[in-house]
């Protein structure tokens, strides 16, 4: 399997194809998610293999956003099928990769250990310095969508988000939960009485 050309393939799609409204679901999005998914992956000391399967689906896990909105996941996975054998990989390391992309969906619900890597690393900026910065590209990208949302229905929605997440690797509870848990308490202190 070449995975660097499978990686490098999909970026430069994305960076041809998504479109200009996806503030938070932007190449630079998949580009963050990969440098926390190897740093996780580190962590967690994977096989040289399953790093590779692991930076594959952290590439195409949000691809179906160059066709939907709606359920990009499974059409990220169908992106994947599609491509995937031109670069050598067989069937079952596509399964792999299209089970990983799945688990992102929300509500998060990995299973094995290269599903919850690549979930804590799809979120990995809720425990990040970079939280506000981030979570505006999304605000500005769900805005694009829906005119109607105001900054007040963003923070209880953010405020609900970060309550229900959980990280799921042993490194993301103990390196970004008390950072996350701050961030909830700042917001939960900018709600009008």
């Amino acid at each position: 399997m070449n995975h660097a050309a499978a990686i490098e393939h999909i970026i430069k799609i994305l960076e041809e194809g998504l479109s200009s409204e996806l503030h938070y679901h932007a190449p630079q999005h998949t580009i963050d998610v990969l440098q926390a998914a190897e740093l996780i992956a580190q962590k967690e000391a994977l096989s040289e293999k399953d790093l590779a399967l692991l930076k594959v689906a952290v590439a195409y896990h949000d691809s179906g956003f160059l066709s939907t909105y709606a359920n990009h996941e499974e059409a990220g996975v169908q992106i994947a099928e599609n491509v995937l054998p031109q670069f050598n990989f067989n069937d079952g390391d596509i399964e792999l990769i299209a089970n990983m992309i799945r688990a992102t969906k929300i509500p998060q619900q990995p299973k094995s250990l290269l599903e919850k890597i690549i979930c804590d690393a799809d979120l990995f900026y809720l425990g990040g310095n970079y939280y506000y910065s981030i979570s505006h590209g999304l605000y500005s990208e769900l805005k694009a969508r829906n005119p109607e949302l105001s900054k007040e229905q963003w923070l209880e929605m953010q405020i609900s988000f970060l309550e229900q997440h959980e990280y799921w690797t042993d490194f993301c509870k103990t390196e970004r939960q008390a950072a996350k848990l701050k961030i909830l308490a700042d917001l939960k202190s900018k709600r009008v009485a």
